[in-house]
């Protein structure tokens, strides 16, 4: 009896182990999750998911976007405010700096590399819907590669994000049948900086 006790045991702890980084048990239960969907920030609405979770958020800067991470959601737009900006969107998640990253890296080319603006690698010439939904698939794409969530029959799903998302930098951006252009970042650009 007692080796039957033991194995269950065994058994139980390696299924915890192995789903034990996963943060979703699916990827149709997390494409309905706060962790993909994030949510708009009106007001007071910064509760955390888990205590230790920090923000990534969207600021509106009227004609771009600011990414950013923060602990502390109120304050961070106390201060963006101060500077004409709102927050308007945010994700309540353990990979914030990740996700930053990503997006800073793959939509680079859609900031303005010559100029001596605050906050430069963190502002994109986009509007903020198609933004706010390309955030949405970088998180997918990396909590799928990561594999923070499992990929279950989703590897073609994975498959194709990696097609598109694991390259250098993206030049365009398509949405609703309006196509967004990288800014003009020419070495001319510079020199006039």
């Amino acid at each position: 009896m007692q080796n039957i006790y033991i194995e269950i045991c065994y058994i139980y702890s390696n299924k915890i182990l192995q789903t034990a980084h996963m943060l979703s048990d699916s990827v149709e239960q997390f494409l309905q999750s706060k962790l993909f969907l994030g949510t708009p920030v009106q007001g007071k609405n910064t509760q955390k998911l888990k205590p230790w979770y920090n923000f990534l958020y969207v600021a509106d800067l009227r004609d771009a976007v600011k990414i950013g991470i923060t602990v502390d959601i109120s304050r961070r737009n106390e201060e963006i405010n101060k500077n004409d900006a709102m927050i308007k969107y945010m994700w309540n998640m353990p990979t914030n700096m990740e996700v930053e990253a990503f997006v800073k890296v793959i939509l680079a080319n859609f900031t303005k590399k010559y100029t001596n603006q605050k906050y430069r690698t963190e502002i994109f010439y986009l509007p903020i819907t198609p933004f706010i939904l390309f955030v949405r698939i970088a998180i997918l794409y990396i909590f799928l590669k990561k594999q923070y969530i499992p990929i279950g029959d989703n590897q073609r799903l994975l498959d194709t994000l990696d097609a598109y998302l694991n390259r250098a930098r993206l030049q365009q951006i398509k949405y609703n049948d309006y196509i967004y252009r990288q800014q003009d970042n020419s070495t001319l650009k510079k020199k006039m900086a």
